[in-house]
């Protein structure tokens, strides 16, 4: 687990946990990014996390020390008590990692967005029912 190590030691504690974590349990993407505190459960055998799925039913993974400790330390990094239901792991932003399309990003940097968006010089002008690029009559 050379990237989990790496990357925990360049300051990106999410990422190596979401690796650990991946490694260890073998969830799909999407079981991975949408795992909360409610989900953990533990028996005599030791901790696990317990995934609902829609065609298969109940999935579970169990979590070794070494995942468990990742866990604890990327856990106490955040220096508040999480929710059950708050996501497990989140962007630099904060935003929780999800899907396209829905909240989070898509593996880029976030960026600002401008306050209102700006259509192209030539749309702002164009006059309705001319070709694009017909003459205006405008000096």
């Amino acid at each position: 687990m050379t990237l989990v190590q790496v990357a925990w030691r360049h300051e990106f504690c999410g990422l190596a946990a979401l690796m650990a974590v991946a490694w260890d349990s073998q969830f799909s993407p999407i079981d991975n990014r949408g795992l909360s505190l409610s989900q953990t459960k533990s028996d005599n055998v030791g901790v696990y996390f317990a995934v609902d799925r829609a065609k298969t039913g109940k999935a579970a993974a169990t979590l070794s020390q070494w995942l468990q400790a990742i866990l604890v330390n990327y856990l106490k990094r955040f220096g508040a008590d999480l929710l059950d239901t708050t996501p497990l792991f989140s962007t630099r932003g904060g935003r929780p990692v999800s899907r396209v399309g829905a909240t989070g990003q898509r593996g880029r940097r976030s960026r600002r967005r401008p306050a209102y968006p700006c259509p192209p010089l030539h749309q702002e002008f164009a006059q309705p029912g001319l070709p694009q690029g017909a003459r205006t009559g405008v000096r």
